[in-house]
C-alpha cells in the first residue's frame, strides 16, 4: 500500500515547494519503495500566465502580436486589445525589429490559485517514481515527458497562381464596374487580407476568400433586387 506526505515550504511572492515523500510497503509491512519528488509554483507553468504583446512603432501600445501565415505572417497591433490595427508585412524593417524583441512573459498575480496543483502533481510524480522502483518497471516506462516527434517544417503559403488573380479580377469587375473596381480590390486586400498589399502579393487562401466573398455580395444583391 502506498503512503504518502508532504512538506510544504513558503516561497517570497505568495508561491510555494512542496516535497512529497511516498512509501510503499508489501501486505508484511516491508518497506519496497521510498521517493521524494518536488513540485513549485515557480516552475514556469505554473508560474507564469501567457505574455505581453511586443509595442507598436505606431501607436506605441504593447499590443502587437503575431500574423497567421495563411494571412500574409509578419505583425499587426490588435484593435480588440486597444491597438491601432497597423500591420506590419515580412520582410518590412518594423517586421524585422518586431522579430527581435522578446515578448515579455506575464507573472501569475494569483499564484495562491496553484498549490492545490502543485501538491498534487509532487505527490503524483512521489507515486509514479515509487511505483516503478518497487515493480523494477524502471526499464520499461519513465516518468519524465517522452521527448515530443520531430515535426516537419511548416509549408510556406502557396502565392495565388495568375488564373486565380485573373479570375478574382473578372468578378471583381462584373461586381463594382472597371472603373471601381480596382479601389474596391484594394479595399478588400486590406480589410480581408495584409493591408497596403499588392495582388501579386497574396496567397491562394487569399484570394479563394476574396472571390467567395464577392460572390455572396453579389448573390445577396441579386436575391435583394429580385424581391
Amino acid at each position: 500500500m502506498p503512503s504518502i506526505t508532504c512538506k510544504y515550504e513558503d516561497l517570497p511572492a505568495g508561491h510555494i515547494r512542496v516535497v512529497a515523500t511516498c512509501e510503499i510497503m508489501n501486505h508484511h509491512t516491508e518497506l519496497l519503495a521510498r521517493t521524494e519528488a518536488v513540485c513549485s509554483s515557480m516552475e514556469a507553468k505554473y508560474r507564469f500566465r501567457g505574455s505581453r504583446g511586443r509595442q507598436c512603432p505606431v501607436c506605441g501600445s504593447p499590443t502587437v502580436l503575431t500574423a497567421k501565415k495563411e494571412y500574409g505572417g509578419g505583425f499587426y497591433c490588435a484593435k480588440t486589445q486597444g491597438g491601432c490595427g497597423e500591420s506590419f508585412k515580412n520582410g518590412t524593417k518594423e517586421a524585422k525589429a518586431l522579430a527581435d524583441i522578446q515578448p515579455e512573459r506575464l507573472e501569475n498575480d494569483s499564484p495562491a490559485d496553484q498549490w492545490n496543483t502543485v501538491s498534487k502533481m509532487a505527490q503524483k510524480r512521489a507515486l509514479m517514481s515509487a511505483v516503478l522502483m518497487a515493480t523494477g518497471a524502471s526499464a520499461l516506462f519513465t516518468t519524465e515527458d517522452p521527448e515530443p516527434p520531430e515535426r516537419p517544417a511548416p509549408k510556406a503559403p502557396q502565392l495565388a497562381t495568375a488564373d486565380q488573380l485573373a479570375d478574382m479580377n473578372r468578378i471583381g469587375t462584373l461586381v463594382y464596374g472597371p472603373d471601381k473596381w480596382p479601389a474596391m480590390r484594394q479595399k478588400w486586400i486590406d480589410q480581408n487580407c495584409t493591408k497596403g498589399a499588392l495582388p501579386e502579393e497574396l496567397t491562394a487562401y487569399q484570394v479563394e476568400g476574396i472571390i467567395n466573398g464577392m460572390e455572396a455580395l453579389s448573390k445577396a444583391h441579386t436575391a435583394t433586387v429580385a424581391d
